[in-house]
């Protein structure tokens, strides 16, 4: 899936399977001929064969080769053990170790940990650094396949670099829906994108390790031997600002700085957009917008929607590098650029020479030059989410209450006045949050009957959770291969689980709707509680042969479980056809980016010659196709999926809004101007007071 190359190769078509078939054993033939050739005449054995196994079994080329086919967490994971294998060579070069300097300078910049600062000058791959490694490879199957067509770096130009940073921040905020902090505090990126929202900040981390990857997939080049790390070509920071000069900084904006500066350009995830720069165009720059006070006066409405930053705050903004762990440890930079390529992906930072760019960067901006330093919070984030046995130090959950959650805050998943507090891990609560639990039949909320995490509950728990999580987390699953720009598989993974939820809603409808469906499945609980007390009387007393009867009348009571299977099935089945509604409509909307961008990369590669073009018509004619779907499906979403709302909010927040966004987005590529306005200036709630902003800002710039 990920690769050292900038694209896949295009699959073969044209051709029957036979031609190819055919072409192999006469491959296959000749390279045996070849073989025998070699080895009568002596270059075939000897310390030449030795070395040809030696390589055969070399873990590092292991390594590579898992990492280009399969690079999820489980597969980075067994990756970097071979890598760690094959750090135990002689003839295999180690990562240098942190001195003391570095340690001082960690600690003093980052505010490690004792623990924290073991992580980074550990000498051989961690546990933690198979999930920075899971998302530095999601983020750059994304960089390389999802923002950009495929013939870009071909017979497409390459677009600018501002062009760049412009388009993998509107495609993270398609990809991730602005919505309000959970209990589960703030989120690695890894999981905020497959989760598919999260609070501004967690978008602009999202954002920024984007960025990253971008850069490698781009034209960033290596230094020689001797020379000095060169500018990272898209360097990112978050940008705080102060209300007044003694308030605590907020959050405002994303930074970026193009090979290495002079100009910060701000793109603001709480709004969802770039700062626009002089009358509406372009992406404005931290020195214009504090010179220039009618910049941010763009973004201000009316009275009822403000934008909430002035030029004089922005006189106060402070920006901040973010670097995790992994990132920091000088294994990681020393596999990146010395044990995976010609894999190559973006695994570390320069920290000392990443902050002298942003210090140059900030000098430029007129009047005080604003600060510059290490966001020290998110050196910590993944390892405070992950649990010690995965990697992390996730040992509590709040100040409030350490270490316990209250099961009534998942809406649904038990009953409202229960005031059950578990110890429960954040990776195992993100998945929980996926599930609509308010649609799960009441009958199953019973926490005596239905345990949450032992026997009949949780088994019925976990299979109404199933297709939820499996839809949005799982490797291969339909939300990953659209986030690679796999959007093919995923729409038509997404068309069988669709089928497969329509047959669910008849089945539910044939049972009936006067409760005798509800009848059969009370008569099933009585019986599978009694074998599940008999169950765990076996295993108490510790019989292996009692243990095996009492676990075969269990099975054999799930094979009698059709009503119980029938109503959970259909009680997910609506809010599961809603999910799967909207990732095809943002496979089909991504689809439609890219061929709104092929269009405009090649009408540019052709300059005056694009109106005698057949290929330029051919482009335009597919990208109009491209936008009619996605603007259908949108349509189709907003028809059979009403479900969000302030009475009722839907189990995937900002949903609603973000799908009528992007509508308007289609509405408005289509030529539909006015269409598109009137859908921007529906605010119907829950929206945000920035995300209102933003589509009214939006509406006014697309009027006819």
């Amino acid at each position: 899936m990920s690769s050292g190359e900038p694209r896949r190769p295009s699959e073969p078509v044209g051709r029957p399977l036979s031609f190819y078939l055919t072409l192999g054993f006469f491959a296959v033939g000749v390279g045996l001929f070849l073989m025998i050739l070699l080895t009568l005449s002596g270059f075939g054995g000897g310390p030449h064969a030795a070395a040809t196994s030696a390589r055969a079994d070399d873990p590092l080329d292991e390594a590579r080769e898992t990492l280009d086919h399969s690079p999820d967490v489980g597969a980075c994971r067994a990756a970097l053990q071979k890598v760690n294998v094959g750090l135990s060579r002689e003839d295999v070069p180690r990562a240098r170790l942190l001195d003391p300097k570095d340690r001082e300078l960690l600690q003093k910049d980052f505010n490690l940990s004792d623990d924290e600062l073991a992580e980074v000058g550990a000498e051989n791959y961690t546990l933690l650094d198979g999930y920075h490694l899971d998302g530095a490879f999601l983020l750059h199957d994304a960089a390389t396949h999802a923002l950009e067509p495929e013939e870009v770096g071909g017979d497409l130009p390459a677009p600018a670099p501002l062009e760049r940073a412009s388009a993998a921040f509107a495609w993270v905020m398609r990809e991730v829906r602005l919505a309000e902090p959970t209990v589960l505090g703030l989120t690695p990126p890894q999981f905020v994108l497959r989760r598919g929202s999260g609070t501004p900040l967690e978008r602009a981390l999202v954002y920024l390790d984007l960025l990253d990857q971008l850069g490698t997939a781009g034209d960033a080049t290596e230094p020689k031997e001797g020379q000095a790390e060169s500018p990272p070509p898209l360097l990112g920071c978050l940008v705080f600002c102060r209300d007044k000069p003694a308030d605590a900084p907020r959050l405002w904006a994303c930074g970026v700085v193009l090979h290495g500066g002079p100009d910060v350009y701000l793109f603001d995830p709480r709004l969802g957009l770039p700062l626009p720069g002089a009358n509406g165009k372009g992406v404005a720059t931290l020195a214009a917008v504090t010179k220039d006070a009618s910049l941010l006066k763009q973004l201000d409405m009316d009275a009822a929607h403000p934008y909430d930053v002035t030029a004089e705050q922005a006189r106060t903004a402070e920006l901040q590098l973010v670097c995790s762990l992994s990132s920091l440890s000088p294994r990681m930079a020393h596999l990146q650029k010395k044990l995976l390529p010609p894999v190559r992906v973006s695994l570390s930072h320069d920290v000392s020479g990443e902050l002298q760019v942003l210090k140059n960067a900030a000098a430029k901006t007129d009047g005080v030059a604003p600060p510059v330093k290490v966001w020290a919070e998110g050196a910590g984030v993944l390892r405070r989410f992950l649990p010690p046995d995965e990697g992390g130090a996730d040992k509590e959950w709040s100040k409030e209450s350490p270490q316990h959650f209250p099961l009534r805050m998942l809406v649904g998943f038990t009953n409202p006045k229960d005031t059950t507090q578990v110890q429960m891990q954040r990776i195992q609560l993100l998945r929980y949050q996926l599930a609509p639990w308010d649609v799960m039949p009441p009958q199953f909320r019973d926490m005596e009957k239905f345990p949450y995490n032992v026997g009949l509950g949780l088994r019925v728990r976990d299979g109404f959770l199933a297709p939820f999580a499996h839809m949005m987390l799982d490797p291969q699953s339909p939300r990953d291969r659209m986030l690679r720009g796999e959007f093919d598989k995923a729409a038509t993974d997404l068309v069988g689980m669709s089928a497969r939820m329509r047959l669910h809603l008849d089945q539910r409808a044939e049972a009936g709707t006067s409760g005798e469906l509800e009848k059969e499945v009370d008569v099933w609980v009585d019986k599978a509680r009694h074998a599940y007390a008999d169950q765990l009387r076996a295993q108490e007393k510790g019989s292996p042969g009692a243990a095996a009867t009492a676990n075969r009348e269990v099975e054999a009571i799930w094979k009698e479980a059709t009503p119980v299977v029938t109503l959970l099935e259909g009680a997910s089945a609506v809010p599961g056809l809603a999910d799967a509604t909207y990732l095809l409509g943002l496979c089909k909307h991504e689809k439609a980016e890219q061929s709104q961008t092929r269009l405009e990369l090649l009408a540019r590669s052709l300059g005056d010659k694009a109106k005698q073009s057949d290929r330029m018509k051919d482009a335009r004619q597919d990208a109009r196709t491209a936008w009619m779907d996605a603007l259908g499906w949108w349509k189709k979403y907003g028809d059979d999926h009403p479900e969000e709302s302030p009475q009722r909010p839907s189990s995937s927040p900002g949903r609603a809004g973000a799908v009528r966004q992007m509508q308007a987005r289609a509405q408005a590529m289509l030529g539909d101007k006015k269409a598109a306005a009137a859908t921007y200036e529906d605010l119907t709630e829950p929206m945000a007071p920035l995300e209102k902003v933003a589509a009214l800002y939006r509406a006014r710039r697309v009027k006819p």
